[in-house]
């Protein structure tokens, strides 16, 4: 199970990122509700984990321009959050500026090391996160909020971290058996449950409403340097796999750029080489986004993750979508979804016929 136990890590430190362990995303879609909401966002997170993983075990992840779009979108804003957060955490908690160029550049080195690297990094940092935020609950002395449960509102948030979660997952369904993908979904949503509590009632001790709760509580009670690690640590394994994502959708936009003419002008020879040089692409994407950094972590969460939440919860439908599809093909007799493949007098799908690799994918086979 030490497979499934990496897997689980790899999701949790995807979806855990600056909004998520600063406190400033529960503030912003829970605020004073019910803990039965932040439990019922942990369920909702995990069940589309598992559904992600099983669609990328069977092939059938969805595709087209409107998906690859969404991806993109997604993993723009979630960098361009990540390398804020990371700025403004790393300043709070060393008092230097700039330190957050050298935690995307670390970020960018261990993304061109592959997804093994990936989720060494995140079981190893994951628990270490989540030791250091019970220490500041236990030392906060937070207790446990009532307020009113809202069924939208955790659907809404699981959808905000999913979909990046979800793609970054679906690569490793391939090397998990089904009682693996159960396990790893089942560890993840108790996880999830345990830290979005614990967060939830930081957040409400924090009468500032500071932009990042979990700091300001931390540091009244003394322990504003370990806030600050776990925070650092959040954002670096979330800025990591949503930059492995992000340059997996500008990879496959510039080759099929590159592709548009048979005439091969200077700018398409570029796409054309960034295409076939994942390295260079994950560091293109890193220039490119810093500045966009500068408008603030805050404003960033702000104005971009709603849509975000929404994007996800389109793609976590359409997913489902297209495994029931796929099921009730196999049942009506195992036709296709694409042209019938025949042996004698039979014919039979396989789990990968017809259906488009989705780009992140073949990136990754393509590395290996």
């Amino acid at each position: 199970m030490r497979q499934a136990a990496k897997v689980c890590f790899l999701y949790i430190g995807t979806v855990i990122g600056a909004g998520f362990a600063s406190g400033r995303e529960i503030a912003l879609f829970f605020g004073g509700s019910s803990p039965l909401c932040v439990a019922a966002a942990a369920l909702f997170m995990a069940v589309p984990e598992a559904l992600f993983l099983f669609a990328g075990k069977r092939g059938l992840l969805p595709c087209g321009i409107a998906v690859k779009t969404g991806v993109f979108i997604a993993a723009f804003s979630s960098v361009a959050a990540m390398l804020a957060g990371c700025e403004l955490a790393l300043n709070d908690l060393t008092g230097a500026a700039g330190l957050g160029a050298l935690a995307a550049v670390a970020a960018g080195v261990l993304v061109t090391m592959g997804t093994e690297k990936m989720k060494l990094a995140n079981s190893l940092l994951i628990p270490l996160l989540i030791a250091l935020l019970l220490a500041v609950y236990v030392k906060s002395g937070a207790p446990v909020f009532g307020g009113t449960f809202s069924l939208l509102k955790s659907l809404h948030y699981a959808g905000l971290d999913v979909l990046i979660g979800g793609m970054i997952v679906a690569k490793e369904g391939k090397k998990l058996s089904p009682k693996q993908i159960v396990f790893t979904c089942a560890l993840s949503a108790l996880f999830l449950a345990a830290i979005l509590f614990v967060l939830q009632n930081i957040v409400l001790s924090d009468g500032m409403h500071s932009s990042m709760p979990v700091l300001a509580v931390a540091e009244s009670v003394g322990l504003k340097i370990a806030a600050g690690v776990l925070i650092v640590i959040a954002v670096f394994t979330t800025l990591v796999s949503s930059l492995d994502i992000l340059t997996d959708s500008t990879v496959g936009a510039l080759a099929a750029f590159a592709r548009t003419s048979v005439k091969q002008d200077p700018l398409r020879r570029a796409a054309a080489w960034l295409s076939s040089h994942r390295s260079a692409a994950v560091f293109l994407c890193l220039a490119a986004l810093y500045p966009v950094s500068f408008f603030g972590f805050e404003n960033i969460v702000t104005s971009l993750y709603p849509f975000v939440g929404l994007c996800g919860v389109i793609m976590t439908v359409l997913t489902a979508g297209k495994m029931l599809l796929h099921a009730l093909d196999k049942r009506r007799g195992g036709r296709k979804h694409g042209k019938p493949r025949k042996t004698g007098a039979l014919t039979f799908e396989g789990e990968d016929a017809g259906i488009p690799k989705h780009d992140g994918m073949a990136a990754h086979s393509a590395r290996k």
